[in-house]
């Protein structure tokens, strides 16, 4: 794959879990051994280094997609795997919380 070459991706939320805690289990530590303060604190980090990137184009530096797409991509990774330190399935609590949303607001989208 060449950076910046489009990928066309149907992954689902099951997919990359499996794939996440595989990962994560086999070459740094088990999920549970982090507690979800640990995992909420990775997750900080990474949606700071995306604002990060942001502040810097909204300053007029040129910021490769690429910066975006990866950081978006790290963000992901993490929430998911505070998801799992949580014991909660991402797709369910997405399409739960969209819909509730939804209803709330008046809105005929739903997942």
């Amino acid at each position: 794959m060449k950076i910046g070459e489009k990928i066309d991706v149907g992954l689902t939320f099951d997919e990359l879990r499996k794939a996440n805690v595989e990962r994560c289990e086999s070459k740094f530590h088990s999920v549970e051994s982090w507690s979800p303060c640990d995992w909420m604190t990775c997750l900080v980090g990474e949606v700071g280094e995306l604002a990060s990137e942001i502040k810097k184009r909204r300053r007029g530096e040129k910021v490769p997609h690429e910066k975006f797409r990866h950081e978006i991509g790290d963000i992901q990774a993490y929430l998911d795997l505070l998801a799992a330190s949580l014991d909660v399935d991402l797709g369910e609590a997405t399409v739960e919380k969209f819909n509730i949303v939804s209803e709330r607001i008046g809105s005929k989208v739903k997942l």
